[in-house]
């Protein structure tokens, strides 16, 4: 067995946590974990808190499921519930809230309970949010709740920023966890380095083609743009965040700022080309007035997004507009085939 797949086997009664920058591929090594896990029939418990379960099932399917069970793999989506948005029921998905310990306990221990099995998989991606919004209560919910999971005979793999808090917080965490992998350039290359695990010896594992973020080699223009795409939804997950906690006015703003200056300069080439295609769409429909040029720019620019998102991309343009309006404003959109909706989220017409 290579030491790759061997770490994704996560022993029961243990919790690994991995540990790295943003954009290092920490979420891409737990779609990797979950893909392995349930092609052996192990029931996974998917916690996320960056984006919503229909996003982790794509990314998935692109990474290899054919076939979603609902019996093995379920949601913990505290997503939607952080942010103040609304969800579509789901058998497979208990909500829940970063901002809200217990609700992600009870939240686990209901889909705990509907599996009706030990040996089961948390993933939990990723602890950050949690932590930044409850600070070393994250580290009691470590401790104790997770700790409860594990000691039944199931296993957590958790990811956590490097850097977001503070380094006693940290180590708090990594004294409580049995297993501690942190995501590492070396040579310019990724590398996991297994600093202390239940099952394996310390060693250093290439990534090689596991990395959420493509490594960007001579001229690969493409590769710093997909760089550059996830930053860029990091920050607009951060500033929504923020917005809805309304506890840092000042970080919302430098936030908005760092934002728009990486979609614009980052990435020239990729911006032209994106609002070239959102002309060509605007120029075919009959939607010409100002709301719908900014709702179709904000999906070029930015990535599908659901009504809430555009509501408040339209109110920073203009200084108000109303869910209604947006609403209608879309609708139309969709009438004329400039716009298809997938779940909640609406996509430009490829």
């Amino acid at each position: 067995m290579s030491s790759l797949i061997q770490l994704r086997e996560v022993p029961p009664k243990s919790i690994i946590l991995v540990v790295g920058p943003p954009g290092s591929g920490k979420s891409n090594f737990c779609y990797q974990t979950v893909l392995h896990n349930l092609a052996i029939k192990k029931p996974v418990i998917f916690v996320t808190t960056e984006h919503t379960p229909l996003e982790i099932i794509r990314f998935l399917q692109e990474r290899g499921l054919v076939e979603v069970q609902t019996a093995i793999l379920n949601f913990v989506d505290a997503f939607h519930g952080t942010i103040g948005l609304s969800t579509d029921a789901r058998l497979d998905t208990i909500n829940a809230n970063c901002e809200d310990l217990t609700s992600l306990q009870v939240a686990i221990s209901k889909l705990q309970n509907k599996i009706k099995k030990n040996n089961i998989l948390l993933v939990f991606d990723s602890l950050t949010s949690p932590y930044l919004l409850n600070g070393q209560e994250v580290i009691r919910f470590l401790r104790f709740s997770l700790s409860k999971f594990v000691a039944e005979g199931n296993s957590i793999l958790a990811c956590i920023d490097d850097g977001c808090g503070s380094k006693e917080d940290l180590g708090a965490m990594m004294s409580i966890v049995n297993g501690i992998v942190k995501i590492e350039v070396k040579d310019g290359s990724r590398v996991l380095n297994v600093i202390k695990h239940p099952a394996m010896k310390s060693m250093i594992i290439p990534m090689t083609g596991q990395s959420t973020l493509p490594h960007v080699t001579g001229n690969s223009l493409q590769s710093l743009n997909d760089k550059l795409d996830w930053i860029v939804n990091r920050l607009n997950f951060l500033e929504a965040l923020l917005i809805e906690n309304q506890k840092y006015p000042e970080a919302v703003s430098f936030l908005r700022s760092l934002r728009i200056g990486t979609a614009v300069y980052g990435e020239p080439l990729k911006t032209l080309d994106r609002l070239v295609f959102a002309r060509r769409v605007i120029e075919s429909t009959s939607q010409q007035d100002e709301i719908s040029k900014i709702i179709l720019n904000t999906i070029a620019l930015q990535g599908p997004k659901n009504i809430s998102q555009l509501t408040r991309e339209v109110q920073y343009q203009r200084g108000k507009a109303s869910r209604t309006t947006i609403r209608k404003r879309v609708n139309a959109l969709l009438q004329s085939k400039a716009l298809i909706k997938e779940g909640n989220y609406y996509h430009l017409i490829k």
